[in-house]
């Protein structure tokens, strides 16, 4: 990681989010990362969490905080299914928040 950005690579990540602590966050903005991917299937937490695994939407929310809180952008993920394709809308509203 810290090679290719040193090479100018640009660099994507694609994550699950659920690790992103305070501390990963500040981490990548040292780095220089400025392409994160959140996979985030719902606004609706029950939704995500039955996608995603019990717990997840908490901890992807609060890594989502943590990134903003270093100014790092990023983009959101979701895998469409006949459970949280009426939520969409939701989810785009919520991260535009």
């Amino acid at each position: 990681l810290l090679d290719a950005l040193a090479r100018n690579h640009t660099v994507a990540i694609n994550t699950n989010g659920i690790a992103l602590s305070q501390d990963v966050a500040h981490k990548l903005k040292s780095f220089g990362v400025r392409d994160i991917r959140i996979s985030l299937d719902s606004h609706d937490a029950e939704i995500n969490d039955y996608l995603r695994g019990k717990g997840s939407y908490q901890k992807v929310i609060e890594g989502i905080h943590n990134l903003n809180a270093q100014n790092i952008p990023f983009k959101a993920q979701c895998t469409l299914n006949h459970m949280n394709v009426h939520t969409i809308a939701g989810l785009a509203e919520k991260l535009f928040q």
